[in-house]
């Protein structure tokens, strides 16, 4: 047996595997990363994970009609790369106030923030959170430009709990809101359980904002472009990504919401 060590693509530490689930049964996984601002660190997936509900329609995701009221996160375990902490934890707290930040515009913007810092225990934990500096990266995400999607298509993963890197394509020019939103679109065969996943440009020929181009021969330049939430149709390929603001709005001035298991 090989003593050698793995390599390990840094980027396949970012993406976590969650589960969502209602007294015990669980109702789906999805995906979700970790960030760190202001001192804090946050989970980042979509709304309609911790509602149960579309983020469009509003009706229930799953076949049963339930929603979720619990989330299992697995989390790297501390010093030791390969190893896993599932933690666990109510939705909704205690006073009955649901446990994340969504953005003032509640189901309009699909993503939440989940505060980790009082509600998880970093005493076993590693957090490999995404530097949210990659967002403000001087290249610009052209239109047909490869774009990766890190994430669990229908709970699959590589091993243990290391995620599944999916190639898509940036489907619209991105500076362009879709739907009046912060979002883009990306064109990419991308399941459920993906819901959630960070979505990168990794490349060494990429135009920059003063329209000159830049060919590296060294490593690729990454940037981050967001936080896909999934296809805006059944039938179709293309998909929602979220841009990195949208990340800073919640955190920054989010809400919280009603219990949505009380409406």
């Amino acid at each position: 047996m090989s003593t050698e060590p793995k390599i390990i693509d840094p980027f396949s530490c970012h993406s976590l595997y969650l589960e969502m689930s209602t007294l015990g049964r669980s109702l789906g996984n999805g995906t979700g990363f970790v960030v760190k601002k202001n001192d804090l660190f946050y989970l980042i997936t979509n709304w309609h994970a911790v509602h149960g509900r579309s983020a469009e329609t509003l009706q229930p995701l799953h076949s049963s009609m339930a929603l979720p009221d619990q989330m299992t996160i697995v989390f790297h375990r501390k010093d030791a790369l390969g190893s896993w902490v599932l933690a666990q934890f109510s939705l909704i707290r205690p006073n009955g106030q649901p446990g994340w930040l969504e953005h003032s515009r509640g189901h309009e913007i699909d993503v939440v923030a989940i505060p980790l810092d009082s509600l998880v225990s970093t005493e076993q934990i590693k957090y490999y959170d995404l530097d949210l500096a990659l967002g403000d990266v001087d290249m610009v995400p052209e239109c047909a430009m490869s774009a990766s999607i890190i994430g669990f298509p229908r709970g699959k993963t590589s091993a243990g709990y290391f995620p599944i890197w999916k190639t898509g394509h940036v489907a619209s020019d991105y500076d362009l809101d879709y739907g009046g939103t912060p979002c883009f679109l990306i064109d990419a065969t991308v399941r459920e359980g993906m819901s959630g996943s960070p979505v990168f440009l990794r490349s060494s020929n990429f135009k920059k904002k003063d329209g000159s181009r830049e060919l590296l021969v060294g490593p690729p330049q990454v940037r981050f472009l967001g936080v896909y939430s999934g296809r805006i149709e059944e039938l179709s390929e293309i998909g929602r990504v979220w841009k990195p603001e949208t990340i800073h709005e919640i955190i920054d001035h989010g809400v919280t919401p009603p219990n949505p298991l009380s409406e």
